[in-house]
């Protein structure tokens, strides 16, 4: 079977986390976190309709469970500790029943996130790690359920469509150097862009939602929060890409058009002007350090003199005064 692995900074990898973490925790108490590391699918060469994913990563999991279960499938060997002796996997400790139904909720998770129906999935290679949980009052209990029902399980269910408009702004909308003039730095780029996808977002998928309900203000918030967990890097990286050779070319531009003052008889030219020797004054022949380059005041304003701060001589410049 030819096989196709997605990494950790794959948007499959990163939807299929953040919607297994959330199915899992809310069916089964003794999932604490699920961090998947690799997906691998691999497809048949006679039938297309065929394939099969293989899941890996760690999966945390309540220590007196996990004990518990030792004991029902292992019961004549001494328990191993999962976090020092030796790594111990989730398929030692499941079967059956539970076993049966913890994989059409791992499979309900990936065919949401993946997007595709799956014959075969394998999990049982998840590696098991534990932590002692403190155990909550029945009073807890029900509040940590209104919250997990309060959050915006829409959205959190379409999380490709997250990264599918982001790719497509990128492509269509930001595509090329005009984002540098539009916007000053990453953090801009970054807050647009994911304004883009919220709107886009609402009006193409999620427009029966009243967008001034609790539930689309909850819906926003987690896109905002998703977009600069598994995108902000993403979105940084491409606005430095294009926009790091024009700052550049600007800082070069401006530099040529900066003017230097002889110390000594007080005539200026301009850098570019200088040829070899540009610090070298034509006039009376001093050599002037680079801490003379003086710049054009503001508008109203005129140079009176120049003024040295942090060892660097520049102009003095003061507001124009009407006569």
């Amino acid at each position: 079977m030819p096989s196709r692995i997605y990494l950790p900074e794959d948007p499959e990898v990163v939807n299929s986390n953040t919607i297994l973490k959330h199915i899992l925790k809310k069916k089964y108490d003794w999932v604490i976190d699920v961090n998947l590391v690799f997906i691998t699918v691999r497809e048949s060469r006679t039938d297309i309709d065929y394939n099969e994913i293989v899941l890996d990563g760690v999966i945390k999991v309540d220590k007196d469970w996990y004990e518990n279960q030792w004991r029902e499938y292992n019961y004549s060997l001494p328990i191993p500790d999962p976090n020092d002796d030796r790594d111990v996997v989730l398929g030692e400790l499941l079967g059956g029943e539970l076993a049966m139904k913890f994989n059409s909720e791992c499979r309900k998770a990936i065919t949401l996130s993946l997007k595709r129906q799956i014959q075969g999935l394998f999990w049982s290679s998840l590696v098991v790690r534990t932590e002692e949980v403190k155990k909550e009052d029945m009073t807890e209990s029900i509040r940590r359920i209104l919250r997990e029902e309060t959050r915006p399980l829409k959205v959190m269910r379409r999380t490709h469509l997250i990264g599918y408009e982001i790719t497509r702004l990128l492509s269509k909308v930001y595509k090329d150097e005009r984002i540098c003039e539009i916007y000053d730095d990453t953090d801009m780029f970054v807050r647009v862009v994911t304004e883009a996808v919220v709107e886009n977002l609402y009006f193409n998928t999620f427009y029966m939602m009243d967008d001034t309900s609790e539930e689309w203000e909850k819906s926003v918030d987690f896109i905002y929060d998703f977009i600069k967990d598994s995108y902000g890097k993403k979105l940084k990286d491409y606005y430095n890409k294009m926009c790091g050779k024009r700052v550049e070319i600007d800082e070069s531009k401006s530099q040529k058009s900066k003017k230097v003052k002889c110390s000594e008889c007080g005539w200026s030219w301009k850098l570019s002007e200088g040829g070899h020797d540009p610090y070298t004054c034509h006039k009376c022949g001093n050599i002037n350090s680079k801490s003379e380059l003086t710049e054009k005041c503001w508008p109203g304003y005129t140079q009176k003199g120049m003024k040295t701060m942090f060892g660097k001589r520049y102009p003095n410049c003061v507001k124009k005064t009407k006569k």
